[in-house]
Parts: C-alpha cells; structure tokens; sequence
C-alpha cells in the first residue's frame, strides 16, 4: 500500500475516533443535560450516565442541580419601639426545571444574586404590610411561613426549588450599635462618676473623723499634761517651800543655782564678783567651817 493511501487512512481514522469521542458525554449526578439543536431545546436528561448526541448539530448545556446554601443581604427592620434592626435569612435552593432555567439565561453565580433578590424584595414587602409590628418568636415565625410561599412561587418561573429559608441573624444596625454603644458608655460614665463622688465623700469623712480623733487625742494630751504640770509643780513649790523652812540660806543658794542653769548656755563663762549675792551662801558656809 503507497504511503499517500496510509495517510489518508490515518487520518480517517482519526476523525473517526474524534466524532466517537465529541458524540458521547456523561452525566453524573447532581447534573442535567440540555440538548440544543441550533441554539433551541430538544431534549433533557436528568439521570447520571453516558449518553450520545450528534456532533456539529447538536450541542450539550450542562447545568448544576445540587442543593444550593446562601445568606441573604440583611434588610432594616424599624420596631415601633426601640432600635432599627437588621434581619437576613439562610436560604437552600436546587435547579428543578434545567430547561426553564436554562431559557431564562440564569446560571449558578445568576441564580444566587436572583434568589437573594426575589427573599430581600418579598421581606421588605412584608415588613411594609406590618410596620407596627414588634418581632418576637411568634412573629418570626410566621414571617418565615409566609416569605418561603412567596419566595417560592417566585422563583418557580426561574426553574428554582426553594428546599428551606429561614432567618439566620436578627441584631442591630450599625447605627443602632452605635448609638448603644455611646448609651452604654455614657451611662458607664455617670456610674464612675458616682463611685468617684462616693469614694470622695467616704475619704473626706475618713479624714474628718482621723482629724477629729487627732485634735481629741491631742486635747486629751495636753489636758493631762497639763495637770501632771501642775501637780508636778505644786510638788515643786512645797518642797520649795519645806526646804526654805528648814534652811533659808540654802534655798537661796539653790535659786541662785537654778538661776545660773536657766541662763547659761553651752560654753558660757561667768565671772562673778567676790561679794556677789549669788556666792553669799558659800561665803557663809566657809566663814562657818562649811557648818
């Protein structure tokens, strides 16, 4: 065989296996299968395994059927008393018509925001319908029951299941947060401020009390003192007064003694007269043989 006959069975060949290969593909599970013929929908396959389509006029849309989780954006919340509050919901969804949803131009990434969309819309409605209502777990409730009905129908036209929603957070926004916050702190404030005033209160009374115990330990200290004086004093003068008795003339030389100790300082020296009256006692005391 010449070689040119080779290659063009070589190359047949080839195409052969290339049209085998681009004619079957399979499906797993969690998956469906749109079959176009020049862009419109054929046919669809739902259940896993490997199939067979025809190449260059048909074409395969694969699209993702598993169970969906999500959060939703939260949505203000405004109570007839108390702070604005947030509320978002968890919601799961799957693709149950891969036909419809194909033919409204959704795919995975679409049908998220679509499905946060179609929850937010339907919870700011309802909040409009009751903006008197204060929530409570009754009240949630039945918001839940009543935003996955609607949710549903709506995305239904989509080729959406919702499978579960409820509410995932119901807190404060963040000016709410805020303005609690500073609440908070001011009220923090006010109580330091109390305590401070107590605490000052309760250490002025603590000094006023040591201050009051001082000046009465000190007037009870000088009062005694005072008559230890006095009694030390009128022990003085009577035994003054029993010496000069006994012996005048030494009583005055033992004034005159004290006289010298009050008025002399360290390193004083006196020079008194021969006939002063102070050294008159011990004249006599030598003119008399010290008798």
């Amino acid at each position: 065989m010449k070689a040119t006959s080779w290659g063009w069975l070589v190359l047949l060949l080839a195409a052969v296996l290339y049209l085998l290969s681009a004619s079957f593909y399979e499906l797993r599970p969690g998956q469906s299968a749109i079959i176009l013929n020049a862009g419109r929908v054929t046919g669809e396959h739902v259940q896993p395994g490997l199939y067979l389509h025809w190449p260059f006029l048909q074409s395969v849309q694969i699209i993702d059927t598993r169970r969906r989780s999500q959060s939703t954006k939260a949505v203000t919340l405004v109570p007839k008393s108390g702070p604005a509050l947030q509320l978002d919901c968890f919601v799961q969804w799957h693709v149950d018509d891969a036909t419809r949803f194909y033919q409204h131009g959704l795919n995975t990434a679409l049908a998220e925001g679509e499905v946060s969309d179609a929850v937010q819309a339907a919870l700011r409605l309802l909040i409009e319908k009751n903006p008197d209502d204060s929530p409570n777990n009754d009240l949630l409730t039945h918001w839940q029951k009543q935003l996955f009905t609607t949710v549903s129908q709506q995305l239904q036209k989509d080729g959406i299941r919702l499978d579960d929603l409820h509410f995932l957070e119901i807190g404060l926004t963040p000016d709410a947060q805020q303005a609690v916050y500073q609440k908070m702190r001011a009220d923090l404030q006010n109580q330091l401020t109390e305590v401070q005033l107590a605490g000052k209160t309760q250490v002025d009374d603590i000094k006023n009390a040591g201050e009051k115990a001082r000046q009465q330990v000190l007037s009870d200290a000088y009062t005694s003192s005072q008559q230890t004086l006095g009694a030390a004093q009128a022990q003085a003068a009577k035994i003054y007064a029993d010496s000069y008795g006994k012996d005048p003339s030494f009583y005055a030389f033992y004034r005159s003694l004290e006289i010298l100790q009050h008025n002399a300082k360290p390193g004083d020296v006196w020079v008194l007269s021969a006939n002063s009256p102070l050294l008159q006692y011990l004249h006599r005391g030598l003119a008399t043989g010290g008798k």
